[in-house]
């Protein structure tokens, strides 16, 4: 759906500027590549490990010594009475559910901040790309990767110049980049 409208909005103004003679000018970039190569995801990389490397670090150790426990507790349960066996059993699962969840209440946090950082990374991106279309005097940016088309000329591809812009207005960190207000493309900041 999102392509269709996408490929309208083109032909839209392909039609508009040739009825009103005025020079259409098109440019195409790689939203993901713009994404991962810009200064906001690394920032946001380099924060996350931050806050949650060592967690991570504790729970990889402690499901190592789960496993060990594991390891251990088959090969002595043929010296254990049956009860002995049942009780070490036991507490065993009950060490390995409490991991398990404390594990998943890990992937929900790290998830939960990669989501952020990347709805703020998307932000920057569609705030620089405006920004760039309007001081460049495009009439329509696209991102290469949602459009349907089939021969792009390479001259098309502004990818580099984006992911310029999209570094610059991250250094700058302007208020409407973290305040959370709805982008409105096509608009620059002020």
């Amino acid at each position: 759906m999102r392509k269709i409208i996408l490929l309208t909005m083109a032909f839209v103004l392909v039609a508009a500027a040739s009825a009103n003679a005025a020079e259409l000018k098109i440019g195409l970039f790689n939203m993901g590549e713009v994404a991962l190569d810009c200064d906001a995801f690394k920032d946001a990389q380099k924060k996350i490990q931050s806050t949650y490397g060592n967690e991570q670090k504790a729970l990889e150790k402690k499901e190592q010594e789960l496993q060990k426990k594991f390891e251990d507790f088959a090969v002595q349960q043929a010296g254990l009475s049956a009860e002995a066996r049942q009780d070490r059993q036991v507490e065993l699962m009950r060490q390995k559910r409490d991991h398990d969840d404390k594990k998943n209440d890990f992937v929900r946090k790290v998830t939960a901040a990669e989501n952020k950082s990347r709805e703020e990374i998307t932000r920057v991106i569609l705030i620089a790309t405006a920004d760039y279309g309007k001081r460049n005097k495009y009439s329509l940016i696209l991102d290469a990767n949602s459009a349907w088309a089939i021969h792009v000329e390479p001259a098309l591809d502004i990818t580099s110049d984006i992911l310029k812009e999209a570094n610059r207005a991250w250094k700058e960190k302007p208020k409407a980049l973290t305040d959370g207000r709805p982008i409105t493309t096509g608009q620059p900041r002020k």
